[in-house]
């Protein structure tokens, strides 16, 4: 009887490679928003691959969350929008 344990195949959940790391971080454009709780500015990634996207984050000044549409398009942001509701 063999009792050898086959070799293990690579985890394809495992850490991209470094190309595509670069990649996704070309994908990433950082924008400037501005909260519409307190009033200040801060910067957000944007992932241009998407297009479209909406997700809510917290401003990073007054801790408030926000809501973050964006519509993408050849990797550009073509239109961003933030609201309080």
């Amino acid at each position: 009887m063999n009792s050898s344990i086959p070799p293990s195949k690579p985890n394809p959940v495992a850490a991209a490679p470094a190309e595509d790391k670069a990649r996704a971080r070309d994908r990433m454009e950082e924008q400037s928003v501005q909260c519409p709780f307190c009033g200040q500015s801060f910067e957000i990634s944007i992932d241009t691959s998407l297009a479209t996207q909406r997700f809510v984050t917290d401003c990073e000044i007054c801790c408030r969350p926000m809501e973050i549409r964006a519509e993408c398009e050849s990797g550009e942001i073509i239109s961003l929008s933030v609201s309080g509701d």
